[in-house]
């Protein structure tokens, strides 16, 4: 079956500086890798919003955890028999500095620290390179889940004008306790975690069969849809000479994610009030010590403009394990977003200086306007 899309694994650039302890050397360099699809028919000018989109993935997942999704996405896109509001462009799926192809691609340069907003600097590096753009004509969303969900609000909260919008699966930015590095109740606890961690996470198999087991009944992936597992799974596998199969995001990067957890969401949390455009904020209804009541009620009572939805019985894997509701759910936030009158910076094509004269004056005189809830000058957090 010929897809609806082309695709091409590409990398580019990451972020930099980035924060101590993240690469061996402060001057070591990083690079992201990441999926790009692209529509194999030329889009036509028919008067539907171009809609891109940029994926960011969960602690021990990759860019291929939400392939069937995208699957999924483009065959609504393309189907004669669906009236859509849009139409999807580019989109895009990264995988963190060291996870997956990031990883292999920054062997022997990962440092013991992962700071989570650095992987939202690292999507929007991506964003620029492939030249993503949020205009009247074409739309971009974020999408993210966990980690990521925490990684693309950062991006979100550090350049607004990049997003018309983000859809954010049970993003990881809040915790109810305090990290007291100085009690040792506390920090013997953390290690504790962090230990069992390290021990359930596998990353050397002696050989295929072995390794998808692991995955498919042994590890928290066991309950993924199968399309889905089998996508992320693929990507993630590495077939030595030997006739052995490593995982190209190893355990202890993946135990480095979990302990720069802390720091992470102390910081991750304050940005959640400088988000000043539209959330999709999804979570499961079965929640546990790690996923709470209480961060939903913080990140939906500090995002300026958020809308909340749930999926019953799901967990904090819901996107995986739920698929068809996630992306119902995923589907009709598109189609809103798209069906709204585009609120953002407008392009401007005309170069002449009166021109240009005459759109700071009507924006300047917005600095004097009425004190209402219209009002740009007034929109976003209270200070």
């Amino acid at each position: 079956m010929i897809l609806p899309y082309t695709y091409e694994v590409c990398s580019t650039g990451a972020h930099h500086p980035r924060k101590a302890g993240s690469t061996i050397l402060p001057t070591d360099r990083l690079v992201v890798a990441y999926a790009r699809y692209l529509p194999r028919e030329e889009l036509k000018n028919d008067g539907k919003v171009i809609l891109n989109l940029m994926f960011t993935h969960g602690t021990g997942m990759n860019k291929s955890v939400w392939r069937h999704h995208i699957d999924r996405l483009y065959q609504l896109s393309c189907s004669p028999s669906v009236n859509l509001p849009w139409k999807l462009g580019k989109v895009l799926a990264m995988d963190a500095v060291n996870h997956c192809d990031s990883a292999v691609l920054n062997k022997r340069k990962l440092g013991h620290k992962f700071f989570w907003g650095d992987f939202g600097k690292d999507a929007l590096a991506i964003m620029k390179h492939e030249g993503l753009r949020n205009s009247e004509s074409q739309r971009t969303i974020g999408v993210g889940h966990s980690l990521g969900g925490h990684a693309i609000l950062c991006a979100g909260a550090f350049e607004p004008i990049m997003f018309d919008s983000i859809f954010a699966v049970d993003p990881v930015i809040y915790d109810s306790h305090s990290f007291e590095r100085d009690n040792v109740e506390v920090w013997d606890l953390h290690n504790k975690i962090h230990r069992r961690i390290e021990k359930n996470l596998l990353d050397q198999f002696a050989n295929e069969e072995e390794c998808f087991r692991w995955f498919q009944k042994e590890a928290f992936y066991n309950k993924f849809q199968p399309e889905v597992l089998d996508y992320f799974m693929r990507d993630e596998v590495i077939y030595n000479s030997d006739g052995t199969v490593s995982c190209k995001t190893t355990a202890k990067q993946q135990v480095v994610v979990y302990t720069s957890r802390d720091i992470s969401v102390l910081q991750g949390r304050t940005l959640l009030q400088f988000i000043t455009f539209p959330v999709l904020h999804l979570v499961g209804s079965r929640f546990t010590s790690h996923f709470t009541p209480e961060a939903v009620e913080y990140i939906r009572s500090t995002l300026p403009d958020v809308t909340g939805a749930m999926i019953e019985n799901a967990g904090h894997l819901l996107h995986c394990e739920r698929f068809d509701e996630t992306m119902e759910i995923m589907e009709d936030w598109f189609t809103k977003r798209t069906m709204l009158e585009f609120r953002g910076t407008l392009d401007v094509s005309n170069s002449d200086l009166a021109g240009r004269e005459e759109i700071f004056c009507q924006r300047y005189a917005e600095l004097f306007a009425s004190m209402d809830q219209n009002n740009p000058l007034f929109k976003g957090p209270k200070l």
